[in-house]
C-alpha cells in the first residue's frame, strides 16, 4: 500500500475558540471551558501524530510497531475527535455575533468563515499531492456548513446529526461497505468525483462525519459546555452508546459467523471499520470523543496538571501547523528508516522518532505561542483569508 494511501488522523480546528491568557489558572466559566477545550485539542494532537506515524512508518517487511495496537485503536477516533472540535471552534467564535443577536453580525461571522474555509480547502488540495488522504479540504466543507447550522436549536441540531447517520447507515450497508458513486459516474467530468469525495467515497465523507461537527455545535454552547452538573450525564449516555456498540460489532461476528462473514447489509452494519465509517464505529467512535471532551473539563480545572495543560495547550493552538508540519517530516525521514535500521531496531528507532516529534512540537509550540500567539500557518490562513 503507497504510504500516502493511508488515512492520517485529522487536524485540530484552525477556527478555534478564543484565547485566553492564562487558561488553566482562570476562575471564569469561560475560561474553563476554553481551557478544557485547549486541553481536548491537545490530545488530538498526540493522537493524530500517533495514527499518521503508524501509517507512514508501517511496513510488513520490518514487523510491526511498538505502538500498534494503540495507533488502531486510536484510527478513525482522533479524527472524529477533530471534527467534533471543530464544531465546538464554531460555536465558540460565534458567541459575539449570536450575542448581539443582530442578522448584520451573523451576514459577517458567516462571510469570515467561507473566506477561511476557501483558503482552507484550497491548501488541503495541494497538501493532497503529497498526502491523498488530507482532511483539510473536508474541514473546509464541514467548517462552511456548521457556520449556517450555529443558530439552530439543539432539537434541530440533533435531527440533523441523526439525520447524517442514518443517512451514512443506509448508504454503507447498501454499498455494502463501500460507499460512492457507480464507477462510471464517478470519473465522469471534473466535479463529480470532488462531490463523491467529499460526501461520500473519501476518506471522511460527510455521510456520516458531517454529524460529528454538529454535535460539536451543540456541545459548544454555554447552556452545556459551562454546565458541569449536565457533563456526568453526558458521559454516561456517551459511555453506555460506545459499549453498546463494541458489544455489537465484536458480539455478532463471533455468535454468527455466517451471518456476519458474508457480503450482505447485516455483515456491512457490525463491521469494524473507520475509513470508510462503519455505522456502529461512527456511533462508537463518536461517543467516545464525547467522552474525551467532556473528561477534558473537569481535568483542565486540576491545580497539579496546569503546566502539562499550559505546554499541551500550545500545540493544540497550532494545530494545522502540527498537521502539515510532521506529516511532511515523517514523509521525508521514512526512507531513512527503511535503509538505516534492521528488523528488530526499525520499531524502537520509529517510537523513539514518534515520541521526539511529540515532544519537540509541543516545546516549539510554546516558544512560538509566546511571541506570535498563533501558529505559521494559522498566521497564513488568516492573513489569506483577509480574517486576521
Amino acid at each position: 500500500m503507497p504510504v500516502a494511501s493511508v488515512s492520517p488522523g485529522a487536524p485540530l480546528p484552525v477556527a478555534g475558540g478564543p484565547a485566553v491568557a492564562d487558561p488553566v489558572t482562570a476562575t471564569s466559566p469561560v475560561a474553563s471551558r476554553i481551557a478544557g477545550y485547549d486541553f481536548a485539542r491537545a490530545l488530538a494532537v498526540l493522537g493524530m501524530i500517533v495514527v499518521n506515524y503508524y501509517g507512514i512508518f508501517r511496513t510488513s517487511l520490518k514487523g510491526p510497531l511498538l505502538f500498534t495496537g494503540l495507533a488502531e485503536f486510536l484510527s478513525g477516533r482522533a479524527a472524529v475527535l477533530f471534527v467534533m472540535l471543530a464544531g465546538v471552534g464554531v460555536t465558540l467564535i460565534a458567541r459575539r455575533p449570536l450575542l448581539a443577536g443582530t442578522a448584520e453580525a451573523m451576514a459577517r461571522f458567516r462571510q469570515r468563515m467561507v473566506a477561511r474555509c476557501a483558503v482552507l480547502l484550497a491548501m488541503g488540495l495541494l497538501f493532497r499531492l503529497v498526502w491523498n488522504a488530507d482532511i483539510l479540504h473536508f474541514y473546509a466543507l464541514f467548517l462552511s456548513l456548521g457556520a449556517l447550522c450555529v443558530t439552530f436549536s439543539s432539537r434541530k441540531l440533533w435531527a440533523l446529526v441523526l439525520v447524517f447517520w442514518l443517512t451514512g447507515l443506509l448508504i454503507y450497508t447498501a454499498t455494502l461497505g463501500d460507499p460512492g458513486l457507480p464507477d462510471g459516474l464517478a470519473t465522469a467530468g471534473f466535479l463529480i468525483p470532488v462531490v463523491d469525495d467529499l460526501l461520500l467515497g473519501g476518506y471522511y465523507g460527510a455521510f456520516p462525519w458531517f454529524a460529528f461537527l454538529l454535535v460539536g455545535v451543540w456541545f459548544g454552547r454555554p447552556a452545556v459546555m459551562s454546565r458541569p452538573e449536565i457533563h456526568g450525564r453526558i458521559f454516561l449516555v456517551a459511555l453506555f452508546l460506545f459499549v453498546g456498540a463494541e458489544l455489537l460489532m465484536g458480539w455478532v461476528p463471533t455468535a454468527f459467523p455466517a451471518l456476519a462473514g458474508g457480503e450482505s447489509s447485516v455483515a456491512a452494519l457490525v463491521e469494524n471499520n473507520a475509513f470508510p465509517a462503519s455505522p456502529l464505529f461512527a456511533l462508537s467512535a463518536g461517543a467516545c470523543a464525547m467522552m474525551v471532551l467532556v473528561g477534558s473539563m473537569p481535568l483542565a480545572r486540576l491545580p497539579l496538571l496546569a503546566p502539562c495543560i499550559r505546554g499541551m495547550a500550545s500545540a493544540g493552538q497550532m494545530s494545522l501547523t502540527v498537521y502539515i508540519g510532521h506529516v511532511l517530516l515523517g514523509l521525508a525521514v521514512v526512507p531513512l528508516f527503511h535503509n538505516a535500521c534492521g528488523e528488530v531496531a526499525y520499531s524502537y528507532a520509529v517510537t523513539l522518532f514518534m515520541v521526539t516529534v511529540m515532544v519537540g512540537q509541543i516545546f516549539l509550540a510554546q516558544v512560538w505561542c509566546r511571541r506570535f500567539g498563533r501558529g505559521p500557518l494559522e498566521l497564513l490562513l488568516r492573513r489569506l483569508s483577509g480574517t486576521g
